[in-house]
């Protein structure tokens, strides 16, 4: 298997003021990449990359399904899309009021579907595209509560639904579920072209908690 290689792919980030949005920029622009990291918060886009010309600044709410259809006219030429909006919370969904909840599928999940709908015929017009959505690791294997679990249960559907509708075209979308800022290869991997066989996939980076975290309750013990 080759070393994934970047070199000259323009990838773009939503959510990049965040820490998984700030990680995964620099890990893609780090293998040669031209990265445009979007966000609304744009002074700590500025704080974080203004200095350095691999990246291109723009301001945008990424939460807000307008702001991404422009980002896709923009840069139609986008060839990996990373999705990293994050507003979910951990508190127990009961106790979560309603505005919360709209709040959190409106920031993560249709910000996610908006993503995916406008950037993707681009890629498929050009017969090729790599698009990742961030999803909750705790989520994937049973040990998150709150709204996050509930959006990264949606987003990783919505990975899958339109991963089987643009295979046909040459465009790969899979979730991302890391631990921290443990996705560096993962991301990698997904990004580049050594990945060109997968597609709906959700891959997750835990680090083996959620086995020290059963054997601790003594599930599978005697």
């Amino acid at each position: 298997m080759s070393a994934p290689d970047l070199t000259g792919r323009t990838v773009l980030v939503l959510g990049a003021a965040g820490a998984m949005g700030r990680s995964a920029a620099r890990t893609l622009a780090g293998h040669g990449a031209r990265v445009i990291v979007a966000d609304e918060d744009v002074a700590q886009l500025e704080a974080a990359f203004g200095a350095d010309d691999r990246f291109q600044v723009w301001e945008a709410d990424v939460t807000d399904g307008t702001h991404v259809q422009r980002l896709a006219a923009e840069f139609d030429d986008t060839e990996v899309l990373i999705h990293c909006a994050d507003a979910g919370s951990t508190a127990a969904v009961p106790m979560t009021a309603e505005q919360d909840l709209v709040d959190a599928f409106t920031a993560e999940v249709a910000s996610c579907w908006a993503a995916l709908r406008h950037f993707a015929p681009a890629m498929a017009a050009r017969g090729r595209g790599s698009i990742i959505a961030y999803s909750g690791t705790r989520a994937a294997t049973g040990g998150e509560r709150g709204t996050r679990s509930m959006t990264s249960e949606a987003i990783n559907q919505m990975v899958r639904e339109f991963a089987q509708e643009l295979q046909p075209h040459g465009v790969r979308v899979n979730a991302l579920a890391p631990a921290g800022d443990q996705d560096e290869t993962a991301l990698r991997f997904l990004a580049s072209d050594v990945s060109r066989h997968v597609t709906g996939a959700l891959v997750v980076i835990e680090s083996g908690w959620s086995v020290i975290e059963r054997i601790e309750e003594g599930v599978g013990t005697r």
